[in-house]
């Protein structure tokens, strides 16, 4: 969770009940596209929402787990607004285990894609990293471990899988005759 926080700050994209209500609802070990979707859906709420009780209670947790993060020196408040410290990146690089944080250019292309990975236990941050990577260009989770889209895959993607020593795990195809992949929306 410190994870995902960090990271929206060091961002500058927080809506931060929003967040707060899709991480915790979420729960350990979440992949990256099922928080992205309770955060959308925690947004959708609030605007809606006549419960304001819950909403206090959630903001109150929040308000407790930025204040212990202040206490650690990894995030500050200037001028009403958090952002990320120094020493909170230093934090967020070691949870993260030095995994590529870039964001890579995203396109869509004619000819679906599947990528089926089989990444080890032993290597579950990167798997969960790579999820979140595809699910960031666009892709859409068919099985946990196989996921297609119209989407190009960037060059520097895959050397970061290389670097990574995850393109053994992973297989790519390009479909190029549907058959039953025709009934999927893209």
């Amino acid at each position: 969770m410190t994870t995902k926080l960090l990271e929206k700050l060091s961002e500058g994209a927080m809506v931060s009940a929003a967040i707060f209500i899709g991480i915790m609802e979420s729960g350990y070990g979440a992949s990256y596209s099922k928080m992205q979707k309770n955060i959308d859906k925690a947004l959708e709420e609030l605007q809606t929402k006549e419960d304001i009780s819950e909403f206090k209670r959630k903001k109150h947790n929040f308000h407790l787990i930025l204040s212990k993060l202040k206490r650690e020196g990894l995030v500050q408040k200037k001028e009403n607004k958090w952002s990320i410290t120094s020493k909170g990146k230093e934090k967020l690089a070691k949870l993260l285990n030095g995994l590529p944080r870039k964001k890579y250019k995203k396109e869509t292309d004619s000819t679906i894609k599947i990528v089926i990975f089989d990444v080890p236990e032993k290597e579950q941050k990167k798997r969960a990293w790579l999820r979140r990577k595809l699910s960031e260009l666009g892709f859409k989770m068919t099985q946990k471990s196989v996921w297609t889209g119209r989407v190009r895959l960037p060059e520097e993607f895959v050397e970061d899988l290389k670097e990574l020593g995850l393109f053994q795990y992973v297989d790519i195809f390009a479909v190029t005759k549907t058959g039953s992949l025709r009934t999927i929306n893209y």
